[in-house]
């Protein structure tokens, strides 16, 4: 008796794998006969896309998209409808995207009909856009009368792009998602500004209680963005302003630099009434500390650019200063004493050149070999961003910018702007 259920069991299942079968019936074909697969493309080219489509029935639709690396879509997904048995796609794609790292690329092509789906694949090899240094980005302003950002091209002429109302405590650039985020001090809100369009794309407002300040410090990796708030707490956010990122908090003072150095997200803590700092480690992204050492001075820069630790350019009680942190060994050392006195701004974008600005002049340190160089003698510099692309060193004076050649130090172009420049930065293609 369960020997015959079994076979009936079998019978019935046999016969509805039969039906499905039946019902299903003969899928679309899809030939992609362009791109060849294997074929190469780059940043700004037209992908053209041609296949041929056919069935026994209705095509009901043809999808067809790009994708690059994780399966990340590069540009509109493009439909088509035919409603024939038969359909000649040719169709074009402007890889455009800023994004779009090298790699290879995977073309897909899709018909579906009633009866079922089919797809056809092309792989081909991209070429993304190659990094090159664009324009210089400045920051001007009187106070709380206003600040405006200005742009001068790699050949070109200054622009004023755009203003920003309320105070100013700092700003960052990210060039991969063409952003200037500004941070206000006191009042001043959070913002993200498009250089592009000259458009807000958001911002958050300061929760103001003068004459504290809200907004410390601003740091950006090129991709996600950090501030720290009154409260001694950092926030991260994607270049839409979506949070991914929330430090533990502190108490009893502020953190003054940030730096997103490998997998830990690094800040200095300057208490209130104190000539001592904190160097503090957070996990990323939970945010818990993961070290934190002690160390006597105050904090000029920041930066994680070295693969021998973190460095941190220190204005002492009595001298400067340039000292390594080890997170191993959960120390610092004191790699450099400069002879120059206080540090005001310091540029160090590649491992193996910093640019400092004291009283006195321009410096150049090299890690490598521990050697300082008076570079420029010209006093009270106060801001400096080192281009390492093109050789390029410019320098703030007031209301000048001077623009150096490494080559050729002793003859610099000369910008006025109309108002104080506070900041400078450096705008990439990508």
């Amino acid at each position: 008796m369960q020997k015959l259920m079994w076979l009936c069991l079998a019978a019935l299942m046999l016969a509805v794998s039969c039906k499905r079968e039946e019902d299903q019936g003969p899928l679309p074909e899809v030939n992609i006969s362009r791109p060849v697969a294997g074929s190469a493309v780059g940043y700004g080219d037209t992908l053209w896309v041609e296949a041929q489509i056919s069935h026994s029935e209705t095509i009901d639709y043809v999808r067809v998209s790009i994708s690059g690396e994780n399966g990340i879509l590069a540009g509109e997904v493009q439909m088509f409808y035919p409603g024939a048995d038969t359909f000649a796609l040719r169709t074009c794609f402007v890889l455009n995207d800023r994004l779009l790292e090298t790699g290879v690329l995977e073309v897909n092509v899709r018909a579906g009909s009633s009866n079922g789906i089919t797809n056809d694949w092309a792989g081909i090899q991209y070429t993304s856009l190659p990094v090159q240094f664009e324009s210089v980005l400045a920051v001007t302003g009187r106070g709380n009368s206003g600040y405006t950002l200005n742009r001068l091209p790699a050949t070109g002429t200054w622009e004023a792009l755009l203003s920003f109302s309320g105070d100013y405590s700092g700003s960052a650039v990210s060039s991969r998602y063409r952003q200037v985020y500004k941070a206000g001090d006191v009042t001043g809100s959070f913002e993200a500004w498009n250089p592009d369009t000259r458009a807000l794309n958001w911002s958050f407002p300061a929760n103001s209680a003068p004459p504290l300040p809200y907004f410390t410090a601003v740091h950006c990796d090129n991709a996600e963005v950090f501030t720290a708030t009154r409260g001694a707490m950092i926030q991260g956010y994607t270049s839409s302003g979506n949070i991914t990122f929330r430090s533990t908090g502190f108490e009893n003072g502020y953190f003054t630099r940030i730096v997103h150095y490998k997998q830990w997200i690094a800040a200095v803590f300057e208490r209130f009434n104190s000539d001592r700092s904190q160097l503090v480690l957070f996990n990323y992204p939970a945010g818990n500390v993961f070290r934190q050492t002690e160390f006597s001075g105050k904090a000029a820069a920041l930066t994680g650019v070295s693969d021998n630790g973190l460095l941190v350019f220190v204005n002492g009680p009595d001298d400067s200063s340039i000292q390594q942190y080890s997170e191993t060994q959960n120390s610092m050392v004191t790699l450099r004493t400069f002879p120059f006195g206080t540090i005001r701004k310091v540029s160090m974008p590649e491992a193996t050149n910093a640019f400092i600005t004291a009283e006195s002049g321009v410096y150049w340190y090299r890690p490598e070999s521990g050697s300082i160089t008076s570079l420029i003698a010209e006093p009270n510099p106060a801001e400096v961003a080192w281009e390492p692309l093109t050789q390029q060193l410019f320098v703030s004076y007031g209301k000048q910018l001077s623009t150096f050649l490494l080559s050729d130090i002793n003859h610099p172009e000369l910008f006025t702007l109309s108002d104080t420049i506070r900041d400078i930065h450096l705008l990439y293609t990508r």
